[in-house]
């Protein structure tokens, strides 16, 4: 039987923080998109980058959230990728 091991367990934190990642982009841009601040084309640059235009778009929209969360920040989303990218360069490197 094959052991969990540190790669493994690497892969899917990463795999982890890049879905809350976008869940919470979800959550905010719904409603910034429902408000008519932005289209979906605009919102989906805000998931990988933080900008005026992003920023703006989230500070518009006055509609409550089911969660209170009014603001998103694509950071968790690149430690995700970092996370992920590292198990796979040291999957790669140990094969």
């Amino acid at each position: 039987m094959k052991r969990f091991g540190l790669n493994n367990t690497a892969s899917a934190f990463g795999l982890l923080l890049v879905v809350v990642a976008i869940a919470w982009w979800l959550i905010v841009f719904s409603k910034v998109m429902d408000s008519g601040n932005l289209g979906f084309s605009q919102s989906v640059v805000c998931l990988g980058t933080s900008s005026v235009l992003c920023d703006l778009a989230m500070s518009l929209c006055s509609a409550s959230h089911f969660l209170d969360i009014r603001y998103y920040s694509p950071y968790l989303l690149w430690f995700g990728v970092a996370v992920l990218s590292a198990a796979l360069l040291n999957r790669l490197r140990t094969s």
